[in-house]
């Protein structure tokens, strides 16, 4: 404990309801989120004096997965991402507490699952007091944002590199 550089091989935890290859770790509030490729789940400091100090959040699994580990950006409190279910595919998720909610359209699941995810980025930024989930697809030559004020999308366009055209006003 308090020593990140040294721990024995027995002192691990591992992501277990589901357990499928972990694609990212991220912060939510205070817990730690372990995104697989087909499911989410939570882990909060439980304090443990032996082994790791985090314990699972039991009734916060999410049977959606991440598509890309930098696809993630997060707020103060929230986390967005573009995940995949079996069911639906691609599309993008905020976490409301430990609870995924779609906040992409049809028209943006057809875009995010044209991409080969070779290069994609993402952040959050604020804009004229808009809050902004900022989505670019390299491969694609697009950038999808997500105003969280109007739960609008929009499409970006530069062209000058590094310069937006945001249609915010």
């Amino acid at each position: 404990l308090d020593n990140p550089l040294s721990w024995s091989a027995d002192q691990y935890l591992s992501a277990e309801m589901f357990p499928d290859p972990v694609l990212a770790l991220a912060r939510q509030n205070n817990q730690v989120v372990v995104l697989g490729e087909s499911s989410t789940e939570f882990f909060y400091d439980a304090g443990n004096p032996v082994g790791s100090p985090l314990l699972p959040v039991t009734n916060a699994v999410a049977l959606v997965g991440c598509s890309s580990a930098d696809s993630i950006a997060d707020t103060e409190n929230t986390l967005y991402f573009m995940g995949v279910t079996r069911q639906q595919g691609r599309s993008i998720y905020r976490f409301n507490g430990t609870i995924p909610e779609k906040i992409s359209t049809p028209a943006v699941d057809r875009v995010i699952s044209a991409s080969t995810l070779a290069n994609v980025s993402a952040y959050f930024v604020k804009m004229k007091g808009h809050p902004l989930y900022v989505l670019t697809l390299q491969d694609l030559n697009v950038t999808l944002v997500f105003d969280s004020l109007t739960n609008l999308w929009h499409e970006w366009t530069s062209s000058i590199p590094g310069t937006w055209d945001t249609g915010i006003s």
